[in-house]
């Protein structure tokens, strides 16, 4: 599934080529392209303008107070225009029309002659015969279209996975304009991160009135994933050829307020060689200046800004290809990078962006101004499930720490802290829904099956938590302090059932151990006896895993200490592992194993965390189902994995609210 909300995407390539290099070619109805829709026959269009003519009708479509009467019309004739060059394609139209509106259609538009970028596509109505005949064609609902524009020579094998890392760069725009798209971009960052004052700094750095040089640096120095650009577009004059570039601050003894920086500067700076060898590649650039994406001259070798960035391999590239409106701006920032950081499909999330651009006013056509480079990995399925997965786990987490916090440290009002911990509790809920509707959905790949079996043991454990919180409230509230609630078994019983779907998905390996330990341990808790058949296939399994990593031995470690706890008591399993392996003691072994898990891992190390706070529910949470005998061996357990002269480290101190900053201010030499 391509989009979150369920929504697949098929692609449709249209290539759009001519003899000749890409530049010195006006636009002309003389010239003709050859037009190459997926499998069908190729055909010859011709362009609907003469080179004058179009530049006139794109000129009336920049909110020039003098021209705001022609706007409507010039609207109206390249939106017909271009709707009339694609319907003069065929094989678009058959490709089209075959999937019935079912899924969403992206329309991918190769070419690279430069004066088919000076053409509105993205403003097109759609011809006759087309779907949602005479409305915009990439604006409808039934049979949603999108379409983005792509280079020959863009890079596509680009990896998609990475943990976000955002750069916000700014310069010469009002400072409530910033707040807007900072805002923008903390709320699509928000959900994933465990404590946003601390975090939110580790996941975007901003530029204050940013130089070239600043953006150099940063790039040179942190190897970012997106890169949202604000400020003015403005023309930049090279060898009597005129560009839009990007107006940043002039760098300190420049002369001049402002630095005009072509496409090629400023892709030198964001694909700048970084530490360590490799090269700085950001996934996505977004530029939310005027004019961005505008091609304006044809004459000489060279893109806009999107072109350009695109070619240099930035696989998606969002711009403007006209005056972008403040509100426009804000709104598409909003949309971009909330549904890129979620995982959704770049293409979806390119229709939702036009869609509410479209809905936002109707005195603008920032909707039409809305442009993309967007060159997508073969595998971009498997790559954005990955995605995914890990944003939906890192929400999680978040969800689960914002739920722990009302219940350690509850408002000293009765009603307040019930009322914090429902909130809490709920949030966790509905953050742990989407993971389990992908997990469930996803595609029976080897790929994607390594992703489905940690997203199960991370739901086992998430409900867990969450069964687990609702015990600790209920220990504190008098009237509900006698068995088990109702949500709480609720809890239990989704967590049993995900790790038993983790454990029939999972390869022989630590995922599979841990689901089968968690198996064990939440089939007990819920009142059946222990399988013993399953015990010994993760005991003799944990034995047989040479090819573990450090990290995977001791996770290992730590579910050998649970599977001894369980085994104590069981003295017909005991007697059985006796006769294959002499001497065999369930005390011994998980002292062994406890012992080996605090030479190898740090106070701090999240395989000794978690091992603690599993034998903590032994000691207090299952002593009822688990008996006396394992409450006391778990607590004996746990004081070995704290060493009397290691102390937790204090808390660190609070850091501020806002993301990293560098600020021209800062840098101010000494004297000053």
């Amino acid at each position: 599934m391509s989009a979150r909300a369920g929504l697949q995407v098929r692609e449709i390539e249209l290539e759009l080529i001519r003899q000749g290099p890409s530049h010195n070619q006006l636009v002309s109805p003389l010239t003709p392209y050859l037009a190459l829709s997926g499998r069908h026959e190729a055909c010859t269009i011709h362009l609907p303008f003469e080179h004058a003519r179009l530049m006139d009708r794109l000129q009336a479509l920049r909110y020039d107070p003098g021209r705001e009467g022609s706007r409507p019309g010039a609207l109206q004739e390249l939106a017909e225009a271009m709707g009339a060059l694609l319907g003069a394609v065929p094989g678009l139209l058959a490709d089209l029309c075959t999937d019935g509106g079912k899924r969403l259609t992206h329309v991918k538009l190769i070419f690279s002659s430069q004066e088919l970028s000076l053409l509105p596509f993205e403003l097109a109505r759609s011809p006759r015969g087309f779907p949602g005949e005479g409305r915009p064609l990439f604006l409808q609902a039934d049979g949603p279209l999108s379409i983005s524009r792509q280079t020959r020579c863009a890079q596509r094998g680009t990896d998609w996975r990475a943990t976000p890392k955002i750069l916000f760069a700014w310069s010469g725009v009002e400072p409530e304009l910033v707040k807007a798209h900072l805002q923008a971009l903390r709320l699509a960052l928000a959900p994933q991160l465990r404590d946003e004052r601390k975090h939110l700094r580790d996941h975007i750095t901003v530029l204050e009135q940013a130089t070239w040089q600043d953006i150099e640096q940063a790039c040179r120095r942190t190897s970012f994933t997106h890169v949202h650009l604000l400020a003015h577009g403005v023309v930049v004059r090279d060898s009597g050829d005129e560009r839009f570039g990007l107006a940043l601050s002039a760098a300190r003894g420049a002369g001049g307020s402002i630095d005009r920086v072509s496409a090629d500067r400023l892709a030198c700076a964001l694909r700048i060689p970084a530490s360590g060898g490799s090269r700085s590649q950001p996934i996505v650039v977004s530029i939310a200046a005027c004019d961005s994406g505008q091609q304006r001259a044809v004459l000489l070798p060279g893109g806009s800004l999107a072109h350009t960035l695109h070619e240099e391999g930035v696989p998606l590239v969002v711009a403007s290809q006209f005056p972008l409106t403040y509100e426009g701006s804000v709104r598409m920032t909003e949309i971009l990078y909330a549904g890129l950081l979620r995982g959704d499909d770049p293409r979806a999330v390119l229709h939702a962006v036009r869609c509410a651009l479209a809905g936002t006013t109707h005195r603008n056509h920032d909707w039409a101004s809305l442009l993309a480079y967007l060159a997508v990995p073969d595998d971009l399925e498997e790559q954005l499930l990955h995605v995914r997965y890990e944003a939906a786990q890192r929400t999680t987490t978040a969800a689960m720490d914002r739920a722990r916090g009302p219940i350690e440290e509850p408002p000293a009002d009765p009603d307040e802290a019930k009322a914090a911990f429902e909130l809490g509790i709920e949030g966790l809920d509905h953050a742990i829904q989407p993971l389990e509707a992908l997990a469930r959905s996803a595609p029976r790949s080897e790929a994607a099956m390594r992703d489905v079996v940690r997203s199960f043991n991370f739901i086992g454990a998430a409900r867990k938590r969450m069964a687990e919180f609702l015990h600790m409230r209920a220990t504190r509230v008098a009237a509900e302090a006698t068995g088990r609630s109702k949500r709480e078994h609720e809890c239990l019983v989704a967590a049993h059932d995900a790790y038993r779907a983790a454990l029939g998905r999972a390869p022989r390996g630590t995922e599979s151990w841990r689901a089968g330990y968690n198996t064990l341990a939440l089939g007990r808790v819920l009142g059946d006896p222990l399988a013993y058949e399953l015990w010994c296939t993760v005991h003799y399994g944990l034995g047989q895993d040479h090819h573990a990593t450090a990290v995977d031995t001791a996770w290992n470690l730590s579910t050998r200490i649970v599977i001894d706890l369980l085994a104590l008591g069981e003295t017909a399993l005991v007697t059985f592992v006796s006769s294959r392996s002499p001497g065999y003691s369930p005390a011994a072994s998980a002292r062994a194993a406890a012992q080996e898990l605090a030479r190898r891992c740090g106070f701090r190390d999240a395989e000794h965390r978690s091992t603690r706070r599993e034998l903590e529910r032994y000691v207090e949470w299952w002593r009822r189902p688990l008996g006396d005998e394992r409450a006391r061996l778990a607590k004996e357990l746990l004081e070995s994995l704290v060493p009397p002269e290691e102390t937790p480290a204090p808390p660190p101190a609070a850091e501020p609210e806002q993301p990293r900053t560098v600020s021209r201010r800062r840098r101010r030499p000494r004297g000053e």
